[in-house]
């Protein structure tokens, strides 16, 4: 009876964690540089999955929306190309009006380097398109982000960086 008890907790415990990470908070760990230096390799990162709305798990678009990203937020959303989770900073919403010239793309005030075939990518767009965000690495130089895979619908947008912990936080336990 007592290891009936002990199961019924634990096997609840795990589903409690379970509908939390999916529903409210994620917790991810930074791979790559393309944050550097505002997040490291290694760093943990609590992610609000209810930043922007209510999703339903597995399904890419909001149910209840509350809000919208803003400039600069911390994004976390499923790499397009791959599949792979990223966090990347919002710098472009919809409506911001964008222009390129001389492998320079302008979107809002802010101008980022592109190459010659990213530069004919964005070419034909005068602004953000409607429910989009253009999100780029804070280390341009060796980021994958919009540049490469263009405009994150935000209905794929699976919440945003509430806080991490710092690098040497999460070091390997030892052995």
């Amino acid at each position: 009876m007592k290891t009936r008890s002990i199961l019924v907790i634990v096997a609840g415990a795990v589903v409690l964690a379970f509908l939390l990470k999916i529903l409210l908070l994620d917790v991810m760990r930074v791979q790559g540089g393309s944050m550097e230096p505002t997040l490291l390799p290694g760093q943990v990162l609590f992610v609000d999955r209810w930043a922007y709305g209510l999703q339903l798990p597995f399904i890419n678009d909001y149910i209840v929306r509350w809000s919208r990203p803003k400039r600069g937020d911390l994004v976390v959303f499923l790499n397009p190309v791959d599949g792979i989770l990223v966090v990347k900073r919002c710098v472009g919403l919809q409506g911001d009006p964008i222009k390129v010239e001389n492998n320079t793309l302008m979107i809002g005030n802010l101008a980022i380097p592109v190459t010659e075939k990213e530069a004919k990518r964005f070419e034909s767009y005068r602004e953000v398109p409607q429910s989009t965000i253009f999100a780029l690495g804070d280390n341009v130089r060796v980021s994958e982000d919009s540049r490469i895979y263009g405009f994150i619908p935000v209905g794929r947008l699976l919440g945003r960086v509430m806080f991490e912990l710092p690098g040497d936080a999460v070091r390997p336990l030892a052995k």
